[in-house]
């Protein structure tokens, strides 16, 4: 396990902590696609709810941070 350092900013922490677990990563990008039919993600919506998150969604963005940080970690 490599030494994490801390980010002040809730969401590059959050990321950081994601980059540890890529499967997971991988099952949230599978969830929270870039791009959907009418613009909304899948992932973030219930069918017939009335809130529509546009897509990509920022669970999507944390694990695209996240599946960086590990990238540039493995280099």
């Amino acid at each position: 396990m490599r030494t994490v350092q801390r980010s002040p900013d809730p969401f590059t922490s959050l990321a950081v902590a994601l980059a540890e677990w890529p499967s997971l990563v991988q099952r949230v990008l599978a969830a929270h696609p870039a791009r959907r039919s009418g613009n909304v993600c899948p992932g973030c919506s219930m069918p017939g709810g009335r809130t529509r998150i546009s897509a990509p969604c920022g669970p999507r963005n944390v694990a695209l941070l996240a599946q960086r940080i590990a990238t540039r970690g493995q280099s």
